[in-house]
């Protein structure tokens, strides 16, 4: 009998262990990725695969709402200490002018 641990299957025979996440993973997709993004619009099984990197730096842009690598732009929601920030009934986005790349990832953390 196989037990799940930790995101790992473990069993009684090391032989016979097998990673949980290993087997969920689907391979990434084999076309290129989108150049234009936003919550609410694009598929959210594409968003989970995702991320927005700064061209220059190779950071992953954490919390983007929108991307678009073609325009230069991305909008994100402004975080201080951790903690999203309100700007009355609605969080508070910046908007940034950089370079971006959006790439696929297999990552768990992929900054949305």
């Amino acid at each position: 009998m196989t037990k799940a641990k930790n995101s790992a299957s473990t069993s009684a025979d090391p032989d016979e262990s097998v990673n949980i996440e290993q087997a969920a993973a689907a391979p990434l997709p084999d076309r290129a990725p989108p150049q234009q993004i936003a919550v609410g619009v694009t598929p959210i099984e594409d968003l989970r695969r995702l991320r927005v990197v700064d061209a220059e730096s190779g950071e992953t842009i954490a919390k983007v709402q929108a991307a678009d690598a073609d325009a230069k732009t991305v909008t994100r929601l402004d975080v201080v200490d951790g903690n999203l920030v309100r700007e009355g009934d609605a969080y508070r986005t910046i908007t940034e002018d950089r370079a971006i790349r959006i790439e696929w990832t297999d990552a768990e953390d992929n900054g949305f």
